[in-house]
């Protein structure tokens, strides 16, 4: 028995981490269901971020050394310190909750990890409140790819529109080996959510929520101005965050569409937001081309619906350029080859003989926009598509393949995960937590 204690201190001591129980009133967990690893929050925000903190501390530190040391080039801590910490950061603008969020993420790791354990060894230092800001900006200072479709309630079992997209970015350890589904329990003034994100982020990139409204990123290069420079500018995931708390199915576009031009953001987006309470002939899904150019519809476009004279049905295509905002007019069919790809492969969806799209059906179509083409495998930190989703906004189900480094994405088994029983598992976990608080 003694042999027995001695080889599980030494198992603890080699994971590096202190042998500790969590908190009675932790409000959170982090675990490995059915090939995915899920992270469960609830509480108020600064309880959800001590939790993501003390679970994923060490994670958390871990990346920013490796993919910091690779991100900026022949070791120059004094760009990231300098340029980013200190000029690029602070342009950006987290709301309270937010803001207790990360500040609780930060006493997590303190509470979890020894000081030595905390230090990043790129930047010679622990990790501060301004590396997590930093962590909850990268979608902003790093451009995305990504390439999503939309189609109507007409291809599926329920009536309700399905939509499925590729996240596309570089292979960091972050995005690629730690990702993971997170799951926010309603906290009883917001809608309980579930997407795709990173250990060290409070938002995400793909979000499906409790009233069925799915939303995911795109970039889309717009220099910024020098007035971005002067005013507070939303982080561009951190507003896919909000949508997924406040906005329901009854007033999807239109909510989105008030929230977008009051949230100032000083890069250029596309963000894909798909209702399932669209009536018959209603917009059932809409791609916002959200940027800076605030002269020019308050810096909200709003693209409901393409190709209607194709002889299909509806859909909505969306990947990282602006169809409307900056069309090619010498030749709009060379404007973007993944567009054209999912335009010609949604086309192509053929249900004429009454059956519905299944989800491998919909990762068939989303696939011909993948990285990397021709079934390579994606390799650390080049450019591929990280992880893919397929959401049924009636069902309230998301399907994910999260990238693994050596395969291709298509590789990868899709698992699903229904809102439901993803919430009532939070809600069962917050249901046991001590009602103390921090």
């Amino acid at each position: 028995m003694q042999r027995l204690v001695h080889l599980v201190l030494l198992a603890v001591l080699l994971a590096g981490l202190p042998a500790q129980e969590p908190p009675a009133d932790l409000c959170g967990r982090y675990v490995h269901e059915d090939g995915l690893r899920v992270l469960y929050l609830w509480g108020t925000p600064e309880q959800r971020g001590f939790a993501q903190g003390w679970l994923l501390g060490d994670v958390i530190v871990r990346n920013f050394d490796a993919d910091l040391t690779k991100l900026m080039a022949r070791g120059r801590k004094e760009q990231y310190e300098e340029r980013l910490l200190k000029s690029v950061v602070p342009r950006f603008a987290f709301n309270e909750d937010e803001e207790a969020e990360l500040a609780g993420m930060l006493r997590g790791i303190e509470a979890r990890l020894p000081e030595e354990k905390r230090q990043v060894k790129f930047l010679d230092r622990a990790v501060t409140l301004a590396d997590l800001k930093a962590a909850n900006t990268v979608g902003d200072w790093m451009a995305l790819g990504c390439s999503t479709f939309a189609i109507d309630g007409t291809y599926t079992k329920d009536g309700a529109p399905a939509v499925a997209r590729n996240f596309d970015f570089p292979a960091f350890r972050m995005v690629l080996d730690d990702q993971h589904i997170v799951v926010h329990a309603p906290d009883g003034k917001s809608h309980g959510w579930i997407g795709v994100s990173y250990p060290g982020s409070i938002a995400t990139m793909t979000g499906l929520n409790a009233d069925g409204v799915f939303i995911s990123i795109h970039d889309v290069f717009i220099f910024p101005g020098l007035l971005t420079a002067f005013r507070p500018n939303v982080p561009r995931l951190c507003a896919l965050r909000r949508v997924m708390r406040d906005v329901s199915a009854s007033d999807t576009l239109a909510g989105v569409h008030d929230r977008l031009k009051s949230w100032r953001t000083m890069y250029g987006n596309n963000f894909m937001v798909v209702t399932p309470g669209a009536k018959a002939g209603e917009p059932f899904a809409g791609v916002f081309e959200y940027d800076s150019r605030y002269k020019a519809a308050g810096g909200v476009h709003l693209r409901l619906t393409d190709h209607l004279d194709s002889g299909t049905r509806p859909f909505l295509l969306c990947t990282n350029h602006h169809r409307v905002r900056k069309p090619r007019k010498d030749d709009p069919e060379k404007l973007c080859r993944r567009y054209n790809g999912l335009r010609d492969a949604v086309m192509g969806i053929d249900t004429s003989d009454g059956a519905t799209v299944t989800p491998e059906r919909m990762f068939e179509v989303l696939s011909v926009a993948a990285f990397p083409k021709d079934n390579r495998p994606l390799v650390r930190y080049r450019h591929g598509t990280t992880h893919q989703a397929v959401a049924f906004t009636g069902a309230k189900e998301l399907w994910v393949r999260l990238g693994v480094v050596g395969k291709n994405i298509r590789e990868i088994t899709p698992r699903c995960v229904k809102v439901s029983e993803a919430l009532a598992a939070a809600k069962a976990g917050a249901a046991k937590t001590s009602p103390s608080k921090r």
